[in-house]
């Protein structure tokens, strides 16, 4: 089973240009078996829900995110994944 949960990443973007801009976004973060982080979603995540009682779960969740550490994108390192080549394919 996949562990993940919301986390609040700060992230420069432009790097080294006039117009670096730094955000601070919540995205999902997902944990091997170790508990290393070894991915985030590419985008910030906003709410989409099947009933009010989900989104204020979602919100819950988020919340929590930030008594979490933030992770900085500009530097973290990455855990490496539970997955083998053999559970990774390109079929559909």
């Amino acid at each position: 089973m996949m562990s993940w949960n919301y986390r609040v990443c700060k992230i420069t973007y432009n790097q080294g240009t006039d117009y670096e801009e730094v955000s601070y976004e919540i995205r999902e973060a997902y944990y091997n078996k170790d508990g290393g982080i070894w991915a985030v979603t590419e985008n910030p995540k906003g709410i989409a829900a099947d009933s009010e009682e989900s989104i204020l779960t979602s919100l819950e969740w988020m919340k929590q995110a930030v008594e979490r550490p933030v992770l900085d994108l500009d530097t973290f390192v990455f855990a490496d994944s539970d997955f083998g080549s053999e559970d990774i394919s390109d079929e559909d």
